[in-house]
């Protein structure tokens, strides 16, 4: 399925809208933006190797709506899974932030906030197993180096107590380029959006914008509350945690698979009448 046959196949929801440009490209997906008068979609379209990745999308769109029925995230409007996974929500207007916006402690009590309300909501859907996505990124990076690093990082899970007690909806990527507005702020792409310990997306946002003592104290106290006792040694290993998960998922993306990344190149105006 290309770009315009996604337009197709999302049926009246997108008829009479036409392809402006691509968003962004991964090696899971691409994803494109489409628009119909003053009406904006982001429509998303999975590559093969999103797949053996274990993606759950029927759970991303669960936890997207519930985002969004609380003003935290664009509202998702179609989920069609196959082959190529069609995925369409609302386009958030506004600016992504920059990794330099977290520099700025308003804008890291902004975002500690918003994780706030989000894992305030009632859970949607089962927990995520991360000892099973560190083995599974293990097993497709199919190296020795991975299989050390996998045995660290199930060390370090147990340490930060990420599989224990009660697991409330987290995004679990919530770093910069997913945080779009200044002044309505909310969390886009939900694609690892899970029940999950909250101290996870929190160790997210510490680790992969390598906050410094000072911003990630800042950062963990704005989320906790003022005179909340800030839980140092979870939250350490949970971070490191997280640099070994991101380093397999990497090995795990660049192993090649069946589907070869190519983003489909749309032509300009292309519309389903």
């Amino acid at each position: 399925m290309n770009a315009e046959q996604a337009l197709r196949a999302a049926g009246p929801l997108l008829r009479g809208a036409q392809l402006v440009a691509c968003l962004h490209a991964t090696p899971l997906k691409v994803s494109y933006l489409a628009a119909r008068g003053a009406e904006r979609f982001v429509v998303r379209l999975d590559l093969v190797p999103a797949r053996r990745l274990g993606l759950d999308r029927a759970r991303e769109f669960a936890c997207q709506r519930a985002a969004w029925a609380a003003g935290l995230a664009p509202e998702p409007l179609l989920l069609r899974t196959g082959a190529r996974t069609l995925y369409v929500t609302r386009y958030a207007p506004g600016r992504a932030w920059a990794a330099a916006d977290l520099a700025d402690p308003r804008r890291l009590a902004t975002l500690a906030g918003l994780l706030r309300r989000l894992h305030a909501l009632p859970a949607t859907g089962r927990r995520a197993d991360l000892g099973a996505a560190v083995d599974r990124y293990a097993r497709l990076a199919g190296t020795r180096a991975a299989r050390s690093q996998a045995a660290a990082a199930h060390r370090l899970l147990a340490a930060a107590g990420l599989g224990e007690g009660a697991a409330v909806p987290c995004h679990r990527d919530a770093t910069a380029g997913n945080i779009v507005g200044l002044r309505s702020t909310v969390l886009i792409d939900w694609e690892y959006s899970a029940p999950s310990h909250p101290l996870f997306d929190l160790a997210v946002v510490t680790a992969h914008h390598g906050l410094g003592q000072a911003a990630r104290e800042h950062f963990w106290t704005a989320y906790l509350g003022a005179g909340q006792a800030v839980p140092r040694r979870r939250l350490a290993a949970a971070v490191r945690f997280y640099d070994l998960l991101a380093g397999l998922w990497q090995g795990a993306v660049a192993t090649p698979g069946p589907g070869a990344f190519r983003p489909h190149l749309i032509r300009r105006q292309a519309s389903v009448d």
